[in-house]
């Protein structure tokens, strides 16, 4: 059922974990990634208690003219990265 996949493919699916976005495989593959890889496994607890920690802080209230413009910026990043 899979492939074995790299520390760089296992971080980004470990991101899109958090976001609820990984395939069954995509699942399979990372357990079985994370139960040899050890940096990776730090990795995700690194990842986890971050993200505890940001959902603990309340949101900033930004203007949203400065709103829009970030989220405009974020989405050309991410179309070009």
């Amino acid at each position: 059922m899979g492939q074995k996949i790299t520390c760089a493919q296992a971080v980004d699916y470990l991101s899109k974990k958090e976001e609820g976005k990984l395939t069954l495989r995509q699942r399979y593959q990372l357990w079985r990634h994370l139960l040899a890889c050890s940096l990776c496994r730090l990795f995700r607890v690194q990842t986890k208690h971050l993200t505890r920690s940001l959902r603990q802080v309340p949101p900033a209230n930004m203007p949203a003219g400065d709103k829009a413009a970030l989220i405009e910026k974020l989405a050309a990043e991410k179309n070009t990265g």
